[in-house]
């Protein structure tokens, strides 16, 4: 699932989850329902997430 996806590359990467929040102008409570699958993201964030990771939209959302 992408909110998964989400929290292995920033794991894998070692950025803290403050730290990509405030790289997608979001606070890390809002950062954290996304990861937890509470709540979504506009497709947007996930080209910046996308970017940031060095990746694609499609890899992130595919399992």
């Amino acid at each position: 699932m992408l909110q998964n996806k989400i929290a292995y590359h920033r794991k894998i990467r070692g950025i803290k989850q403050g730290e990509l929040a405030k790289m997608l102008g979001m606070n890390q409570s809002a950062l954290s329902k996304i990861e937890l699958g509470k709540t979504t993201f506009t497709v947007d964030k996930a080209h910046v997430i996308a970017t940031i990771f060095d990746t694609t939209i499609d890899e992130l959302i595919v399992k």
